[in-house]
């Protein structure tokens, strides 16, 4: 197998690299090579990773800052076990849920609740299923099954209520100048003249 391609080819090689090159170049395997030599606990490697997540903070979940994310999937390993179909199905099942559930325009705290949500589901269902597979006779373990779903259940149900709850919120008063005339509106955007004007709040009332 090929080693993976690194910045140092290019001075190391005597053949001019023509400026079109700058275009095709591929930044993915030098990553990739970081983040493995990274993982072994190489610190070189580490402080072109930092400069990638200050000048691309987006980056950290690609990266494996998103615990929320780690979470997840070993929920759903611990769900499906080592079934590649059924695990892509039911990542895509929460993809659906998410897609659902966070509707247009969502702010960073609805997201966060969503992805709350979404987790204490599949958590949910997952006892359900291990419940019924073992149908566990003794009865310490059924109690113990029951107060596990109880509170799983419970959980579930009070990130929905947080949800419902950031969406009652009534919306602060937003104001805009348009003409010299000033425009009260209790939405993010407001449309006047068929052109859409973005507007930000006031205060919080």
């Amino acid at each position: 197998m090929a080693a993976p391609y690194a910045p140092q080819s290019l001075e190391a090689s005597s053949t001019p690299v023509p400026q079109s090159s700058e275009a095709a170049f591929d930044p993915v395997p030098v990553v990739l090579d970081l983040v493995r030599r990274a993982e072994k606990g190489d610190e070189k490697a580490m402080e072109p990773l930092r400069e990638l997540l200050r000048q691309h903070p987006e980056a950290a979940d690609a990266l494996g800052g998103n615990s929320a994310q780690h979470a997840i999937a070993l929920l759903v390993l611990k769900t499906v076990g080592a079934n590649p179909l059924k695990a892509e199905a039911t990542h895509r099942k929460l993809e659906l849920l998410r897609e659902e559930l966070v509707g247009p325009n969502p702010t960073i705290l609805e997201r966060l609740v969503v992805d709350r949500v979404v987790a204490m589901w599949l958590h949910l269902h997952h006892l359900e299923q291990d419940y019924v597979m073992k149908n566990p006779g003794d009865l310490r373990h059924l109690l113990g099954y029951q107060q596990a779903l109880a509170a799983a259940q419970k959980r579930y149900f009070a990130a929905i209520n947080e949800l419902v709850h950031l969406r009652q919120r009534p919306q602060p008063m937003l104001q805009v100048n348009i003409a010299n005339e000033q425009v009260n509106v209790a939405g993010q955007t407001v449309n006047m003249a068929n052109e859409q004007v973005n507007v930000s709040p006031t205060g919080t009332g």
